[in-house]
């Protein structure tokens, strides 16, 4: 130290040292869940339909707003666990 303050090195150094831990496990393993789950619905979103809906009716089918809808969320599902994976 040369001088009355720190240098910019030390300074780093000690703020690095307190920063506090990311590190949940539980916070991890739900954005994980979460971008699988996201990518199943866009890659099946007829799967995902007749998971929630398809099994309460005879003979029906997903129409092709609902199939665009499902993609879009699985989707989002996986860019919202993205960022709170890398977060």
């Amino acid at each position: 130290m040369d001088g009355k303050y720190a240098s910019a090195n030390t300074l780093i150094d000690v703020l690095q040292e307190n920063a506090p831990k990311r590190t949940n496990p539980n916070a991890t393993t739900a954005a994980l869940l979460l971008m699988a789950l996201g990518l199943f619905e866009a890659v099946f979103p007829k799967a995902t339909w007749y998971l929630g809906y398809g099994w309460r009716y005879k003979d029906a089918e997903p129409s092709d707003a609902a199939l665009l809808f499902s993609r879009l969320g699985g989707i989002a599902a996986t860019v919202i666990g993205f960022v709170l994976l890398v977060i």
